[in-house]
């Protein structure tokens, strides 16, 4: 929730206030990032829009450039795009360059989860430490395996995401 709450603060800071998110709903971490996006908000005193949230139903490009392109569509006046889950990502681009949409000039984008085509294409990005987490995970695995009668103790560490600023957000250009 922290690191989504940076980010739409950071979109925020740059004067942005009509930001969209286009996220996959069915995901429990995508509900916190959404949580840190209306606190975002509500501590700006800032009134949040619900129908700036356009859900996608499958992780596939072709979804999610079609929910992208319904939503530009309805929104018109969105600054920035706020998208939760990488994989959501290139559909989006799609849609953008099919409307011919330049990235940052004509809309401001920040994506969640960074991969090797956001740091060639200058998009800002929310990084989660993928290894640390794995890393962790297989230490927690072994020491389980190691002392069965310990599989009932739950463990939980907090590893902080890190906004990684790029060239894909600048301040708004307002549309209509």
């Amino acid at each position: 929730m922290d690191a989504s709450y940076k980010a739409t603060k950071y979109l925020m800071d740059m004067g942005h206030r009509k930001i969209g998110i286009i996220a996959t709903s069915n995901f429990s971490t995508v509900q916190e990032r959404i949580k840190g996006y209306k606190a975002a908000f509500a501590n700006a005193g800032i009134e949040y829009d619900e129908s700036l949230i356009a859900s996608v139903d499958e992780l596939s490009d072709k979804m999610s450039r079609k929910v992208c392109h319904e939503f530009l569509e309805e929104h018109p006046d969105i600054t920035a795009l706020y998208i939760l889950n990488n994989s959501l990502c290139s559909g989006v681009l799609l849609d953008l360059k099919e409307r011919q949409m330049k990235i940052p000039q004509d809309i401001s984008l920040l994506v969640w989860d960074d991969e090797e085509y956001n740091e060639l294409l200058d998009i800002t990005t929310i990084e989660q430490p993928i290894t640390e987490i794995g890393k962790q995970a297989t230490r927690r695995l072994f020491e389980l395996i190691g002392e069965p009668e310990e599989t009932t103790d739950f463990e939980c560490k907090k590893l902080d995401p890190e906004l990684i600023i790029r060239k894909s957000c600048t301040l708004p250009k307002y549309r209509k």
